[in-house]
């Protein structure tokens, strides 16, 4: 295990905690969580992360644009449309080049 990997394990209960009002930016723990996640290879759990962002902000753009490029990453096309889908809902420019 290297250094970074105990840094990221000792602050791993930090992110485990439920946001709350001394928590402000607390969606963006996850959307990091997931991106180091993904970037590890751990797809599974960094979609779980996204699918976390997606709850605790249904209009976050990036929390479905992420999950959907997980999900095709892993093969899974049709999930990764419906997640698209839903990224264009909440910005409808996304596809249009804007």
């Amino acid at each position: 295990m290297e250094k970074g990997d105990i840094e990221f394990q000792s602050r791993r209960s930090d992110y485990d905690a439920e946001p709350n009002s001394c928590a402000p930016h607390f969606g963006r723990v996850y959307f990091e969580w997931g991106n180091l996640l993904k970037y590890q290879g751990k797809l599974g759990e960094a979609i779980e992360k996204y699918r976390k962002l997606s709850e605790l902000n249904p209009k976050s753009y990036v929390a479905y644009k992420f999950w959907a490029d997980t999900l095709k990453q892993q093969g899974k096309l049709e999930e990764a449309e419906e997640m698209f889908r839903r990224a264009s809902e909440v910005d409808p420019t996304i596809h249009r080049g804007k």
